[in-house]
């Protein structure tokens, strides 16, 4: 987190350079309407302290728009941000990040990382909205017309790793060759579908994965050097962008590539290669019928052996060995920890898998999702913690409605809200091992972040985070 010296600086040149730099055109009475995405309230805090002092302002030049606003009413803020002259700097940390109209908006100061992509794209998208000339002189009147916005990257935010936690894949019943006659139809008719190009992401992004270095720097020639990855986030910023009037005002279309019927053509030959495309009209045959039940023997003993020899060593493997999961979690690092360790000893979890649905039929789920949480049903299916080898979030569904029916016959009741919450905490610690108080502003960041959790669980959510985590895992 940026220190006060560290704010005060990026304040202070922001002062001095946004009429040279941003607005030369515009007379200095009026500073354009700023938005500065904090990373927790006390943050937040100092940051509008540091605006008023560097700006020489009044209370309301500089203002703090979160769930934790006292007597304040957050929605009256976000009005009066709208509309007030004096109202120029509003400092927030998620509750405007999403979902928010502002129009006036021209300059959005990033002073906090963001590690999901689509979260991150919903909050660059605050400053993309239009507005009518006479509108934004109301508010802002020494300016002529709203034709752009300006980001400003005081942390890095636009360089760092990012993730997109959103499940992409929304047609599954398609082939990528059917996905990408969609695309070119698509951009034809300058008409889009949203779940049509988050599936087409989620396969390109796939496809990637699976080809050569050589294979991908030949489709990169088409496309400046970017790789299908890179084409991909581009994809997704200008989906996130359908519901507005954002997609008009993009510079760049990266959907154009596909209308290369070269490109086009090579991407499907390079799918098919990589066993992607999926074939739906040849007939197959069976060659060769037959199971190697030594193999299977040999690996589930091979993975018995590394449980005993390393369960002091390996943290996940002493949580789990000893089931001692409230003094100490099971993390994401930690699992991949494991994951690490098995693969150095060529094992993992598809291979391990297969080789305990062979050898104990009826008792193994089909085949478990990609999720490294699955190395804990593993590890207790191992152990004989477990009778029956699941996907983990097959298990962690069931314990947490067992959780839901003990907590009903306590008497305690989740509002609709509640449950929001909870089901993406639920969702994270299926995906990560565990959940902590720390985590929750980017679990539920779409929904109002830490300050709203407290808000609405007051209390009690330490616990019900410690509680609920140890429900799913235990």
């Amino acid at each position: 987190m940026l220190a006060p010296s560290q704010i005060r600086t990026i304040l202070e040149t922001y002062r001095d350079k946004v009429f040279d730099l941003l607005f030369p055109e515009r007379e200095r009475s009026f500073l354009a309407k700023t938005l500065i995405f904090a990373k927790d309230d006390n943050h937040a805090e100092e940051i509008v302290r540091l605006a008023r002092e560097v700006f020489n302002a009044d209370n309301e030049f500089a203002q703090k728009i979160t769930y934790n606003i006292g007597n304040q009413n957050p929605h009256e803020l976000i009005n009066a941000f709208r509309h007030s002259k004096k109202f120029r700097i509003a400092v927030t940390v998620d509750m405007i990040a999403t979902g928010t109209d502002i129009k006036p908006l021209e300059v959005l100061i990033f002073m906090r990382d963001v590690k999901s992509a689509s979260y991150y794209a919903q909050m660059v998208g605050r400053g993309v909205r239009s507005i009518h000339n006479d509108d934004l002189r109301a508010v802002t009147p020494n300016a002529d017309c709203k034709t752009r916005f300006y980001v400003i990257d005081a942390v890095g935010v636009s360089e760092s790793q990012k993730i997109d936690s959103r499940p992409l894949e929304r047609k599954k019943h398609l082939s990528l060759k059917e996905l990408l006659q969609l695309v070119r139809e698509s951009v034809a008719k300058g008409e889009y579908e949203k779940d049509t190009l988050l599936s087409f992401t989620s396969r390109l992004t796939r496809l990637e994965l699976s080809l050569s270095k050589e294979d991908n720097a030949n489709l990169q020639e088409f496309n400046y050097n970017k790789s299908l990855c890179a084409l991909a986030k581009e994809i997704l910023t200008f989906a996130d962008s359908l519901q507005a009037l954002e997609r008009a005002e993009m510079a760049h279309n990266p959907l154009e590539i596909f209308t290369n019927d070269t490109f086009c053509k090579l991407l499907l030959e390079l799918a098919k290669k990589s066993k992607i495309y999926i074939d739906e009209i040849s007939q197959d045959s069976v060659l060769e019928l037959g199971f190697d039940t030594q193999k299977a023997q040999n690996l589930i003993a091979q993975f018995n052996e590394f449980i005993l020899q390393h369960k002091d060593e390996i943290t996940a493997l002493s949580i789990i060995y000893a089931q001692n999961y409230k003094n100490r979690h099971l993390t994401y690092e930690v699992i991949k920890e494991l994951a690490h360790k098995l693969k150095q000893d060529s094992m993992d979890i598809p291979s391990l898998w297969n080789a305990y649905k062979l050898r104990d039929k009826g008792k193994v789920s089909k085949n478990p999702s990609k999720n490294l949480t699955n190395l804990i049903s593993l590890v207790r299916y191992a152990l004989k913690v477990d009778t029956e080898l699941q996907d983990f979030a097959i298990g962690a569904n069931a314990r947490y409605n067992l959780w839901r029916g003990r907590c009903k016959k306590k008497g305690i009741a989740f509002s609709p809200e509640q449950e929001a919450f909870l089901e993406l905490i639920k969702e994270y610690i299926i995906a990560n091992g565990c959940a902590e108080i720390k985590d929750i502003q980017e679990i539920c960041a779409d929904l109002g972040g830490i300050y709203r959790a407290k808000a609405i669980f007051n209390d009690s959510l330490p616990n019900l985070v410690e509680e609920l985590g140890l429900a799913l895992v235990g």
